[in-house]
């Protein structure tokens, strides 16, 4: 959702894959977080 999201405000389909590679990163970085005291 989050990335069609982006990608219909940046309307360009570049922008959606440097989107698509650094949502999951975030999303790595908080799960870590998370999971450690």
């Amino acid at each position: 959702m989050t990335k069609q999201i982006q990608f219909t405000q940046t309307g360009s389909p570049d922008v959606l894959q440097i989107v698509d590679v650094q949502i999951p990163a975030q999303n790595r970085a908080k799960c870590k977080s998370k999971s450690k005291p």
